[in-house]
């Protein structure tokens, strides 16, 4: 097969395992983070935070978006059209904050 079937394939997963997780989660928090890397560009970082039955804690990155300008208003809707693509509602997940 060829190689950019196996990249598609890869793509499809990583895109898929956050939905498939959340699904499990008995608690569930978006983490959103910003921070800057060495070249001083500004990074958004968007985490996925569950516990599921046994206890067990995970965590996904969804998003890391590189900006030069964001306002907490646009990190909050980040965090909105996660959610919307998770299709949670406000019972499935305990917090959404920003650090």
């Amino acid at each position: 097969m060829p190689v950019a079937y196996h990249i598609k394939a890869i793509d499809e997963d990583l895109k898929s395992r956050p939905i498939r997780l959340a699904s499990s989660f008995q608690l569930g928090c978006l983490t959103l983070y910003d921070s800057h890397d060495i070249d001083d560009c500004e990074q958004l970082f968007i985490f996925l935070r569950g516990i599921i039955l046994n206890m067990e804690i995970t965590e996904e990155l969804m998003l890391m978006e590189s900006v030069t300008e964001i306002i907490f208003g646009d990190v909050l809707e980040y965090g909105k059209s996660f959610l919307h693509i998770m299709e949670w509602k406000c019972q499935n997940y305990e917090t959404v904050h920003h650090t």
